[in-house]
């Protein structure tokens, strides 16, 4: 009990720590709980702090790939006909994910989302199915 004890102390010390210097670069922990969705599961952000994911809102029913920043709202990307995942974002707010076409195991298409547009599917390679991860 007491190793667990320490090492809970230990934690809750490393993640109290407001900033850090590594190789004179400045590195801040914050919370992104007032700019997250409620079920939201993040995977990339860029240099402007924008944050895309996907909310699991009501599993399984609802899987929405979205993107979030401090001081505007939730914006959710659609689907191409299923649930939809975000997993990266560049600096220009453009975001790729993967999208089903139908129910949950259905196919899968990488997709590419920009502020102001829907998604666009950006089909396969010669498979059934594609995933983007990096823009």
């Amino acid at each position: 009990m007491k190793t667990i004890s320490t090492l809970l102390l230990c934690i809750s010390a490393l993640l109290g720590l407001a900033t850090h210097s590594a190789y004179g670069l400045q590195y801040q922990i914050q919370s992104m709980d007032a700019i997250m969705p409620p079920a939201g599961h993040p995977k990339d952000i860029n240099d402007s702090g924008q944050i895309v994911g996907y909310d699991m809102n009501a599993w399984p029913h609802n899987v929405d790939a979205f993107l979030s920043q401090e001081g505007s709202a939730v914006q959710y990307m659609g689907n191409l006909g299923g649930k939809s995942q975000a997993y990266g974002v560049n600096n220009n707010g453009q975001a790729v994910g993967t999208s089903y076409l139908g129910g949950f195991f259905s196919n899968q298409r990488a997709f590419l989302w920009q502020p102001g547009s829907s998604m666009r599917d950006l089909g396969t390679l010669g498979g059934l199915d594609s995933i983007a991860y990096g823009i």
